[in-house]
């Protein structure tokens, strides 16, 4: 990948890409899409119910309940393990329903939403999905557009990005072509757009140089969606479930050790 592009002109950046700053043909977008791949944060995960109720019945908690219920039933005490058994259906239940709605809703709303882009293609503007985009495509940006790609700008007219889920500044940045130093920050890069961010006011062109996962809305992405380490909550929790299943379980040995030797005596 293309590094410390927002130091480059425009010329350089397309020549470097092997594209041109009128665009791509066709052809050429298809091969860099099999290449690249889609131009998507993540693949998304089909919605299974078996995923999402094994998600709710997965924690330590709830499996020491059920571990209790067993050890209750197997030691005659019905009614405690009973009760147990209805706090734990009925627990994963609630959250099972409520995970579930609401993953179909996301899916459904994202179903509904099919954003596109405007890109040169063939020296023609066509529009195509954003999923479409590939390293090399000029974008043709106005008022309302979302900014699928990390690009940079060829020119512009009084345009305006609002980039605060990338750099926390409520206000819209203007953008306009020229160079920047390699060191600069990503806030002050106002040559480039980035993925993740709108286009609030003016026109723009620019060429795409990263998609997906590459560009920085990706590599946030790909950080938030690492496994977050364990916070000392979370370890009481684990370290209590781990101590509690010890102890039924030697409850558990000690009733059966009892009633051997009662029956033995007994006999």
């Amino acid at each position: 990948m293309l590094e410390n592009y927002w130091a480059l002109e425009p010329a350089k950046v397309a020549r470097e890409l092997s594209s041109r700053l009128e665009g791509l043909s066709a052809a050429e977008a298809e091969e860099r899409l099999k290449t690249f791949g889609p131009n998507e944060i993540r693949e998304d995960d089909r919605l299974s119910r078996w995923k999402v109720l094994w998600s709710q019945v997965r924690s330590p908690l709830q499996l020491l309940l059920v571990f209790a219920a067993l050890a209750s039933a197997l030691t005659g005490e019905w009614t405690d393990a009973i009760i147990v058994l209805l706090i734990v259906i009925a627990s994963s239940g609630i959250g099972y329903i409520r995970e579930y709605n609401a993953n179909l809703a996301a899916s459904a709303l994202k179903a509904r939403i099919r954003a596109r882009a405007r890109v040169l293609r063939d020296a023609t503007v066509i529009e195509i999905p954003l999923n479409e985009i590939v390293p090399g495509d000029v974008l043709i940006l106005s008022a309302g557009s979302l900014v699928p790609a990390d690009a940079v700008l060829i020119e512009s007219s009084d345009c305006y990005v609002n980039e605060a889920t990338l750099t926390g500044e409520s206000f819209p940045v203007e953008k306009r072509p020229g160079l920047v130093l390699a060191s600069t920050r990503l806030a002050e890069r106002t040559n480039c757009v980035f993925a993740g961010s709108n286009v609030r006011s003016g026109t723009a062109r620019c060429i795409v140089v990263k998609t997906g996962r590459a560009t920085h809305f990706g590599t946030i992405a790909h950080r938030l969606s690492l496994r977050p380490p364990e916070t000392e909550f979370d370890r009481g929790i684990r370290r209590f479930g781990y101590h509690a299943h010890d102890r039924d379980a030697d409850h558990y040995a000690g009733s059966v050790r009892g009633s051997c030797c009662t029956w033995t005596s007994g006999n």
